[in-house]
């Protein structure tokens, strides 16, 4: 394909002796991607086709039309389909056509992120055990040659150095072979939590619609694969964004997209009610079996102390507490750490340090140090304690 006047052409046959629909005009809807257009039809509302890659399967397109048509059937906001046969060989390329979506082109800041990442957990947890969304992904899936888990893009990117090798300037040779050393290392997250993922939740593939509401586009290699490849590559593209210090480690804006991904959302606890009182009672015997509940009132009270509680929830309940407690000192202001809680069901995923990170990122400052006391006994709380950077004393 030449260039947009002989593709426009074949698109406007194609699609004319396919679907029996009349083209007014077509329009790129990508400066980088000849193959990317909006379809605005004499006949009906306007469409997106996209031709795919010679090398690209039919298979797989008819895969990513399976991942939408599942999609669509859960009401997860996703394009949706065209037509019923969205799928089609344009001679040796596959096209797909889909809905074109009224919109806005998103920003990079944190909510932003933070709206995809909840995106992105919504998507975890529907059901992906068979069919088009049961096929291996968490692949960037631009290569039709290496779609498919995580270790595709380590097996592309090491045929590329195999490709340049015995043609690298002698300044940087050095450089190549400690990227291979660090391909051949590189984790491909075999046997981490899996999920159904989009492999390119960035920005540009997603629009903001005239209510606000935020629907992903481009699912193609979309599938079954490593939760967490979806999301580190939606945080990596966005650490220019912001979110991300090198040297305090992530904050509160990045933690909580992280746990959001996992499906939960840590929050400063502002107001006391029924059903948040009723999580915390849950919570407290796993503190000290022999404490009272609290009540409405006296969850209160402490919301107005100057403390600060913050939670996690998963769904609608709280699983996961904490309380930060200030004390000014001549040096400054330190925050003793208290209650640290995570319900039982939900320990070993991680919470614990989310919401201790979120919770010494967020407290108001600046802060001097922050300190606790554990009993000697809680082994592994030890080492989640240190590995946040608290060392013991004679005192905790």
């Amino acid at each position: 394909m030449a260039d947009d006047a002989e593709l426009h052409a074949r698109l406007r046959s194609h699609l004319d002796t396919t679907y029996g629909t009349a083209v007014a005009q077509l329009t790129r809807l990508q400066a980088w991607n000849p193959f990317v257009h909006r379809v605005d039809r004499r006949d009906g509302s306007s469409w997106v086709v996209r031709a795919f890659a010679r090398e690209r399967a039919f298979d797989r397109v008819a895969g990513d039309a399976g991942v939408l048509r599942h999609l669509e059937e859960l009401g997860y906001p996703a394009e949706r389909l065209a037509h019923e046969s969205a799928v089609s060989m344009m001679g040796d390329r596959a096209v797909l056509v889909t809905e074109y979506l009224e919109g806005a082109e998103l920003d990079g800041s944190a909510h932003t992120q933070g709206a995809l990442a909840g995106l992105l957990g919504r998507l975890a947890t529907l059901p992906s055990d068979h069919g088009a969304p049961a096929r291996a992904a968490g692949a960037w899936g631009g290569d039709p040659e290496h779609e498919g888990r995580p270790r595709e893009d380590i097996v592309a990117a090491l045929e590329i150095l195999d490709e340049i090798e015995g043609r690298v300037p002698a300044a940087y040779e050095a450089r190549s072979d400690s990227l291979r050393s660090q391909l051949l290392r590189v984790d491909d997250l075999d046997g981490l939590p899996e999920g159904l993922l989009h492999p390119d939740a960035l920005p540009v593939n997603a629009i903001r619609r005239p209510d606000g509401s935020i629907v992903l586009i481009d699912w193609t290699s979309s599938g079954r694969g490593p939760r967490i490849a979806a999301l580190g590559w939606m945080l990596d593209a966005g650490r220019a964004g912001g979110g991300m210090d090198s040297d305090r480690g992530p904050d509160a804006s990045t933690v909580e997209l992280v746990s959001r991904h996992l499906g939960y959302e840590i929050k400063h606890l502002v107001a006391a009610d029924g059903p948040t009182v009723a999580d915390v009672n849950v919570l407290i015997p796993q503190l000290k079996p022999g404490w009272e509940p609290v009540t409405e009132a006296g969850l209160a009270d402490l919301l107005a102390s100057g403390s600060h509680v913050y939670v996690a929830r998963h769904g609608d309940r709280i699983v996961g507490l904490t309380v930060m407690v200030p004390h000014r000192h001549v040096p400054g202001l330190r925050y003793h750490v208290e209650d640290v809680v995570i319900a039982e069901e939900h320990r070993g995923a991680g919470l614990g340090r989310r919401l201790l990170e979120f919770a010494m990122q967020d407290v108001p400052g600046p802060v001097l140090s922050f300190d606790l006391r554990s009993h000697a006994r809680r082994t592994h709380a030890h080492r989640l304690y240190t590995s946040l950077g608290f060392r013991s004393s004679d005192t905790t």
